[in-house]
């Protein structure tokens, strides 16, 4: 069967799915330090003040780190552990796209954001 991606990006995807388990977990609590480490530079070094939903978005990242150190610990639920990564990141994506919304002003949250206007010209 002829992919319909180009080489480059099917070898990317082909070395990536031949990953153990615990890499996907690694990379996927990396990220989530990396998250939180730019939200608190951004709130701290940079004085952006958080919103209600910049703080919520925090949360998933949060728990993907202590799902990381969980399944270094219980490597024998690393499936598991990492099934619910999954499901934090596709949460936090849900909260980034409405947050993002508000943001825009395409729909109103009860407090709004306190970042610039990004709405455009």
């Amino acid at each position: 069967m002829k992919s319909f991606l180009p080489a480059p990006l099917e070898y990317i995807l082909s070395y990536i799915w031949s990953c153990p388990l615990p890499v996907f977990i690694r990379i996927g609590a990396a990220i989530s330090i990396a998250s939180l480490l730019a939200a608190f530079i951004a709130q701290y070094v940079f004085h952006l003040l958080p919103c209600e939903l910049c703080l919520l978005q925090r949360i998933p990242f949060a728990i993907n780190i202590i799902l990381g150190i969980a399944a270094y610990f219980i490597p024998q639920r690393s499936t598991f552990l990492a099934t619910l990564m999954g499901v934090s990141f596709w949460t936090n994506s849900g909260i980034a796209l409405f947050h993002s919304g508000v943001e825009r002003k395409w729909w109103i949250w009860s407090s709004g954001c306190t970042t610039p206007d990004m709405s455009g010209p």
